[in-house]
């Protein structure tokens, strides 16, 4: 029978599992009561003889299972650490798409929505000859959250 290489992946990452479920028993709170840490180390060793007897059916030893765990772990070790020193890049361009968002919705109250595009790429002398999508793109909102107040009080009309 030919090897799954979908099987063989799934249970490497079955045991990458298995192995954190046993690192958290062996740290886990005084507050769990061990009967149930026990029944949980129970159920993770019955998992891992699954997994490593389904490998072993498609040809993986139990020596290069514990090879490819340990590099799959070392990988989401990876992820994680940059997921980590990404988030701080993350929340700040959701805000900025967020300013953005609210500020095109805004637009959208004070003028049609076909003519919003024509007058977001023409210059404008009120913002110094800078083109409206000019400035939302690099962050500098307030003069055109000034000209929509201005507009919804009727300033310009």
């Amino acid at each position: 029978m030919k090897p799954n290489p979908l099987a063989i992946a799934t249970n490497i990452k079955l045991l990458a599992k298995v192995n954190d479920v046993l690192l958290r028993a062996e740290h886990a709170p005084a507050r769990i009561p061990k009967q149930k840490i026990k029944e949980l180390r129970k159920e993770a060793y019955k998992a891992r003889r699954h997994a490593y007897a389904a490998l072993d059916r498609d040809g993986v030893s139990r020596k290069k299972a514990d090879a490819r765990v340990k590099t799959y772990e070392e990988g989401q070790r990876r992820l994680d650490q940059m997921d980590r020193e990404m988030e701080p890049t993350w929340r700040a361009l959701g805000k900025a798409i967020n300013k953005q968002w609210r500020l095109m919705k805004a637009l959208e109250k004070i003028m049609p929505a076909r003519k919003l595009k024509a007058w977001l790429t023409k210059p404008n002398p009120a913002f110094g000859g800078k083109t409206p999508y000019s400035l939302v793109q690099s962050g500098e909102h307030g003069d055109i959250w000034k000209m929509i107040r201005q507009t919804r009080q009727g300033a310009f009309a």
